[in-house]
């Protein structure tokens, strides 16, 4: 049985969401066994400066619980395809 291609075609953050995301600015978070990329923006090209200023001001009012742990905010490239967890961070 064959499985049909993951697609997911998010909204830049900053268009009212009439432009496709090709990034996603996010940072690596678990807690316990859960492992995902907490999503700070999903943005275009030139959104990218603006959408890292903004979520390292999110990320600095972050209270962590016990067991929760948040790893650097980084910046993603949106593939066709590719899941979160495939994802790897680009330097920008």
């Amino acid at each position: 049985m064959d499985c049909p291609v993951f697609t997911y075609q998010p909204c830049c953050s900053f268009s009212d969401g009439e432009q496709t995301a090709t990034f996603k600015v996010a940072a690596p978070w678990s807690y316990g066994t859960i492992r995902e990329l907490k999503t700070y923006a999903l943005c275009r090209e030139e959104y990218l400066e603006r959408s890292l200023m903004r979520a390292r001001v999110e990320a600095a009012k972050l209270v962590l619980a016990e067991g929760e742990t948040l790893g650097p905010i980084a910046v993603y490239r949106l593939l066709p395809g590719i899941r979160d967890a495939e994802l790897t961070p680009i330097s920008v």
